[in-house]
């Protein structure tokens, strides 16, 4: 078999005659041809400006030493370390570095891939009002399942974040999502100085306030108190003065999620509390089972609302026509029903099971009472999600549908079984 190639470019193989004489088409040093631009954002430690690479033609951003740390050699280590360890992660949420170098002018740098975009800080204050349309919070939550994935793939790689907060997603225009800034990152097998506190105060688990070593379930916690400020619009220890929130943090002393956000999908609140445990041994094990309850809760829970109902309360009373069919999440509900003024108890029903849905299907007076046994979660199903979901049947099976609750409420009715 032949070993050329079925098509050739014979241009390829023509010189290359250079426009700009003045710019190599290859270059010893490349880090010359680096023009570093306006400054975007500064940190404790580095600066980001725009950056033009003149031998590819292309934007980067690049990252700088603050001038007074230049000499430092610790701090130069770090500086070093972060790039090295960015650049490491190879992943579509994780910021590309393309170059590391030094330079008269700059000290050490690193470029990185330019991103154009809003952070997830930016796209709550765009959306200040409480609760989050239903679109806006899926959105979010969609940004968080890719961040979970990109911190899944560092920890399998024993890389730490130990820095996630809204101001480092970055949401792109074309629907990329990045998680910024590993400046605070470690390895886990890096050595770790007792009492050093990592992080940012309001975000930080309570095992990085009380200088401990930080491992994966650090960065769990840190993942869930970004969504806990998505749900409350305040980070977990919100204090004024960073020594407060520290000090808060130590203790993880927050607001009770579902106290502090009373309108949020109760199923959304519950897993988010079990990331935001204080003790590490109690919290979600990993990022990578946040994210699968997260795709659990995108996929399923979010298009139906549930409601905390306490013992005794009736949910669907005898006579009355519903507007509502109930899936029971948690806890129990009795069945009852009144004829010639005896009313009997017909059974108990328990998580899993649906009441109230003939009712809803053909119009009628529901044909018992039911009331919450025990303090219950229930899932609620509208008319108007009830009859989307049929609209999205062949017109047969609809028919079909209506037809066999038709004939389910007669028998019912019958005292058939």
């Amino acid at each position: 078999m032949s070993d050329i190639p079925e098509t050739l470019d014979t241009a390829a193989i023509e010189p290359i005659e250079d426009d700009a004489p003045s710019r190599p088409a290859l270059a010893e040093n490349p880090a010359a041809y680096l023009e570093v631009g306006d400054q975007l954002a500064e940190g404790g430690m580095g600066r980001i400006h725009n950056a033009a690479d003149a031998l590819l033609e292309r934007s980067h951003v690049i990252k700088l030493l603050r001038p007074p740390l230049r000499n430092k050699p610790g701090v130069v280590r770090s500086f070093l370390e972060e790039a090295r360890l960015t650049a490491s992660l190879d992943h579509p949420a994780v910021v590309p570095v393309y170059t590391l170098g030094s330079r008269p002018d700059t000290g050490p740098f690193f470029t990185m891939k330019r991103i154009e975009g809003r952070t997830l800080m930016d796209v709550l204050r765009n959306n200040p009002k409480r609760p989050l349309p239903r679109e806006v919070l899926l959105d979010i939550l969609e940004v968080v399942v890719k961040v979970c994935d990109a911190l899944s793939m560092a920890h399998s790689r024993g890389v730490l974040h130990l820095d996630v907060k809204p101001s480092n997603i970055m949401i792109g225009d074309h629907g990329e999502v990045y998680l910024l800034d590993w400046g605070m990152a470690r390895r886990t097998n890096a050595e770790h100085t007792p009492g050093a506190v990592r992080g940012t105060p309001g975000f930080m688990s309570p095992e990085q306030a009380r200088g401990e070593r930080p491992d994966e379930r650090a960065d769990v916690f840190a993942m869930a108190a970004v969504l806990y400020h998505v749900l409350t619009r305040r980070p977990p220890f919100w204090r004024r003065r960073a020594a407060d929130a520290i000090e808060l943090a130590k203790r993880g002393a927050m607001r009770p999620l579902h106290e502090a956000a009373r309108e949020a999908p109760p199923a959304l609140v519950s897993l988010v509390e079990r990331a935001l445990v204080a003790a590490r041994d109690d919290r979600t094990a990993s990022i990578a089972t946040l994210r699968d309850e997260l795709r659990a809760f995108i996929r399923g829970d979010a298009a139906l609302p549930h409601t905390r109902v306490p013992a005794g309360t009736v949910v669907m009373r005898q006579g009355r026509q519903g507007r509502s069919a109930w899936i029971i999440h948690s806890g129990r509900c009795t069945v009852q029903q009144t004829q010639d003024g005896v009313t009997r108890t017909l059974r108990e029903m328990g998580p899993g099971e649906i009441f109230g849905e003939l009712s809803l299907l053909t119009g009628a007076p529901a044909s018992a009472t039911v009331r919450a046994a025990v303090d219950s979660e229930l899932i609620e199903v509208t008319a108007d999600t009830f009859e989307r979901e049929l609209s999205s049947m062949s017109p047969w099976m609809r028919t079909l549908v209506r037809l066999l609750a038709e004939r389910f409420r007669a028998r019912e009715l019958a005292g058939q079984p």
